[in-house]
């Protein structure tokens, strides 16, 4: 079944040849998938005999070989283990391949290192997966494609190395295929009861994790040959084996960007879904550097290409993409509301044209991530709680809730959207209901949107549903596009399950229709119970009965400010009306104006006392400039394990409470997301990369750039000389570890012995408690 769709091979006759074990409905269509691989596998050797495996030495072995070694055999000791030999034999193989890249000589090994590997995963998968068996046979082969790629750019395309270079690795790539196709055929026949399990839901196993790493290398060998649509397929049916793992979501994301045109608003919102998914799994994939880059992308094209988008939809996911990028990245906070207000207004028009329910389905996964990522993270680690990410986090929560506001009013208004959008519109309820504390936030946008589902529970009051047994858990498309999401959690997972792999269809049409009714109703009623929503006769409501109805909301109301402020508000107020005039606004647009007033009136208070408390400072303090040697202080918090950017922060964070002015010298590659990922990259397929190279949070790191706090300093120059002299000329104090024993004072016309004896006194030295920042208790500012 993982391969259905694929070979459409005939079945004829393979009733009679199903072994016992597998006379269930899951092992039969496993069975059958195994045919598959085997008839395909046998297509493979008649069309392409030039690829057949080497017999003799380390080949693939036959199936009397693979029988020497039976599981019910006592394993002997470690010397005499056979596995051990073999696992021996898989390393010999990978060094060997490793140190003949630039010969032929390292494809015959892989050959070899095929069958051993093979017989690994057949004799024993929880030994093969222990041993990362697969992810080594991977390794390799990924090296010897990268090997080449590489050699063939260099040269040029005529040149008789670049074809002979080429042609290889064609075949490997070939003969890569070949060789998973076969392990995975021999993985569900040996181990059918194991996956079984996982497809039943009663837990992941080794041959799973096998299966799932044989499906994830078919996706990569047939992207590596453009072949796009079997690239996809085969990530999917990795998803289906393994729905926790976030890899194939990134892979996914990376075959969107190459079949979708940039000018298609579903690139952009395709990509950005993929990216997200693949963070929050249970398996998380690292694609934050990922995200970064396609921001960047995003950026360009909204800036310069936005109106070459194809239809006035596809603009509308641009925009959209480009304020998850400001929110995710934290630059150009300044330009969110206004690109907020321009993008509600497309997207209303998006959801009275024909916006499709899939499409807002993605954007309120990709809004469910975000408020994650940027508020409730935020608020579970209570780490920086600056006005910074106090601002994120109010525009992240108002982006999320004014779609799903707009969606809701446009909807009724128009009745026939109304059914295409209810299931993603009880999802978002069912998530509000799983994260009730995000209903605690004062912001006019989470009362908007719980007004407008007060209004949408009144219109359900008249729709009937048919079905007696309907609970609103069915699964529906909806329900199973989110199979996986990490911070959605599915009521009736085990029914999944049945769907996914069994005979049982999700609920579509008007059944699907009257389960999203179900479901807002239940959400409705939880609502009531926890007093968030109010039942007054019959009538949804957000306000108290007992309560008086005024002109004005105490939770509209403008936070407690001075008359300073109130003046800057009215100002802001009038600007608000001017521009609801000037678009020709509704009401739902000046709703959302409004908000820009109340996010506004926070922003001049905050900046105005950031100012104050600044001014003050500087007229009252005389305590000397700190600089910080970011590197060494990053890597001392890491333990020399780890660059720690968080080390960076807090020492930054020790400083400027004690009321220093402080400043921060990092070479500009830290905050360089391009060649950072180089590094893990390379790391991840076995070169020696050291920690110092690899910054832990990039993002935290280019934020105090972009804060003015740190300061980057040019590629090849010695960052240490930027410390010492802007700490000399300017009076200040080095914290650092570091001896700068190596620092030529001579370059700066300054005695070295004059600048030993100052480094003396102007380096306060300094340890890591946990996180808490200690300088040396014994220094004493030179006065």
């Amino acid at each position: 079944v993982l391969l259905d769709g694929m070979h459409g091979s005939t079945r004829q006759g393979q009733q009679a040849n199903r072994p016992n074990s597998l006379a269930n409905s899951e092992g039969r269509r496993m069975f059958e998938m195994l045919q598959d691989h085997e008839q395909e596998r046998s297509i493979y050797s008649r069309s392409n005999p030039d690829l057949a495996v080497r017999s003799g030495g380390g080949g693939r072995p036959q199936q009397q070989q693979i029988q020497q070694i039976p599981q019910s055999t006592p394993t002997p000791t470690r010397s005499q283990n056979p596995l051990q030999a073999t696992y021996e034999r898989v390393k010999e193989f990978e060094a060997k391949i490793r140190s003949s890249l630039n010969s032929d000589a390292c494809v015959d090994y892989l050959n070899r290192m095929y069958g051993d590997c093979e017989t690994l995963v057949v004799s024993d998968c929880e030994f093969a997966n222990s041993k990362k068996i697969l992810s080594r046979l991977w390794t390799c082969l990924y090296v010897i494609i990268d090997d080449r790629t590489k050699r063939c750019k260099a040269l040029p395309s005529d040149n008789s190395l670049s074809v002979k270079l080429q042609s290889q690795r064609q075949r490997v790539i070939a003969e890569g295929i070949k060789q998973f196709h076969s392990l995975m055929a021999l993985v569900t026949h040996h181990s059918a009861s194991d996956i079984e399990k996982a497809m039943e839901g009663k837990g992941t196993g080794a041959a799973t994790i096998i299966g799932h790493e044989c499906l994830l290398a078919l996706g990569d060998l047939n992207r590596y040959s453009n072949e796009w649509e079997r690239a996809a397929f085969f990530y999917q049916r990795a998803l289906m084996l393994f729905r926790e793992s976030g890899k194939p979501h990134n892979q996914l994301a990376l075959v969107a960007q190459n079949i979708h045109n940039k000018n298609e608003g579903l690139y952009w919102l395709i990509v950005l879904y993929r990216y997200y998914r693949s963070v929050a799994s249970e398996t998380s994939f690292p694609a934050r550097e990922n995200l970064i880059s396609f921001f960047e992308k995003n950026r360009k094209q909204f800036e310069t290409q936005q109106n070459e988008m194809t239809t006035a939809i596809d603009l509308m996911e641009l925009m959209f993409v480009r304020l998850h990028g400001v929110l995710f990245s934290r630059i150009s906070l300044e330009k969110f509301d206004q690109m907020l207000l321009s993008f509600l207004k497309q997207f209303d028009s998006g959801i009275r044209t024909g916006l499709e329910g899939s499409t807002l389905l993605k954007m309120t996964v990709c809004n469910i991530f975000i408020v994650h990522d940027v508020l409730l993270w935020d608020k579970v680690q209570n780490r920086f709680q600056t006005d910074g990410l106090t601002l994120v986090s109010s525009y992240a929560t108002d982006l999320a809730f004014d779609m799903i506001s707009t969606a809701i009013h446009c909807s009724m208004q128009t009745g026939e959207r109304l059914a295409d959008i209810s299931g993603t519109i009880a999802i978002w309820f069912s998530w509000l209901q799983q994260h009730s504390e995000v209903l605690s936030i004062q912001r006019p946008s989470v009362i908007g949107c719980l007004e407008a589902c007060c209004a949408l529970l009144n219109r359900f009051a008249s729709v009937t549903v048919t079905n007696p047994t309907c609970t609103g858990t069915e699964v529906t498309e909806e329900i199973l596009e989110l199979w996986g999401f990490t911070y959605f959690k599915i009521a009736n997972e085990q029914a999944v399950y049945g769907v996914v792999w069994g005979d049982q269809p999700t609920v579509k049409g008007t059944d699907a229709f009257e389960v999203a009714v179900t479901s807002i109703r239940s959400f409705g009623s939880w609502a009531v119970e926890a007093k968030i929503l109010f039942d007054v006769d019959g009538v949804f409501t957000t306000t108290p009965p007992a309560a008086k109805v005024s002109a004005t909301r105490t939770v509209f109301s403008l936070e407690p400010s001075r008359a300073q402020e109130q003046s800057d508000v009215a100002e802001l107020t009038a600007e608000v009306e001017s521009l609801s005039v000037q678009t020709e606004s509704s009401e739902t647009v000046t709703r959302f104006a409004m908000q820009v007033v109340n996010n506004s009136t926070r922003q001049l208070a905050s900046i105005r006392q950031r100012l104050t408390t600044g001014a003050q400072a500087e007229g009252s303090t005389s305590k000397p400039l700190i600089v910080i040697d970011a590197p060494n202080v990053a890597m001392r918090h890491g333990a020399q394990n780890r660059f720690s950017s968080l080390g960076v922060q807090l020492c930054v964070s020790y400083w400027q409470r004690l009321g220093h002015r402080v400043i921060g010298f990092l070479p500009e590659h830290y905050v360089d997301y391009d060649r950072v990922g180089e590094h893990k990259r390379a790391k991840t397929v076995g070169f020696e990369i050291g920690a110092q190279k690899l910054p832990d949070d990039i993002k935290m790191l280019a934020n105090l750039a972009k804060s003015g706090v740190i300061i980057t300093t040019p590629l090849r120059d010695y960052d240490d000389s930027y410390c010492i002299t802007y700490a000399y000329s300017h009076g200040g104090f080095i914290v650092s570890n570091d001896q700068y024993r190596d620092f030529d004072s001579k370059k700066f016309d300054i005695d070295p012995m004059e600048m030993k004896k100052w480094l003396r006194k102007h380096r306060i030295s300094y340890t890591f408690v946990g996180d808490e920042f200690l300088p040396n208790p014994d220094f004493k500012f030179d006065k």
